[in-house]
């Protein structure tokens, strides 16, 4: 399965990407982060294959 990392700072923007990607690929891994969430906690999964 293909998991992808959105990294945006901007809600709104990083809702209307992971939309636009969920429609385009359904059967991947869509996750939204911003900067402050990756400086606090290190990924659960390191084999992202997009971020």
């Amino acid at each position: 399965m293909i998991e992808i990392i959105v990294i945006e700072p901007h809600a709104l923007l990083r809702l209307g990407v992971l939309q636009v990607l969920a429609n385009m690929e359904p059967h991947c891994k869509i996750e939204g982060a911003d900067y402050s969430s990756l400086s606090e906690q290190a990924p659960a999964n390191p084999e992202i294959d997009l971020a």
